[in-house]
């Protein structure tokens, strides 16, 4: 079983306790998993059920690169690494 690596969602740095309250870089209080921290959808879309494209964040340099298609695998534009495209971001499409 792996284990779900989880970030800060405003700083977006890894977090290494277990159960974490507060975020011991910003003091921040809200998390999301790896997975999650790589998606970025307006919330206005969501409502509506209009989502034409999801805003990911490359893992290896993290460039913004935009998606509008439901692939498994995307090649990053700035450093040519190709990484999967979260199962998450892929159901919103």
């Amino acid at each position: 079983m792996s284990k779900k690596i989880v970030k800060c969602k405003n700083c977006h740095q890894e977090i290494l306790q277990k159960n974490p309250t507060q975020c011991p870089y910003c003091r921040s209080k809200e998390f999301v998993t790896e997975e999650e921290s790589q998606i970025e959808v307006e919330e206005a879309d969501l409502k509506t059920g209009k989502v034409n494209s999801i805003g990911l964040l490359c893992p290896y340099c993290g460039a913004k690169q935009s998606v509008n298609s439901k692939l498994k695998e995307v090649t990053c534009a700035k450093c040519m690494r190709r990484y999967k495209v979260p199962e998450k971001a892929r159901e919103l499409l």
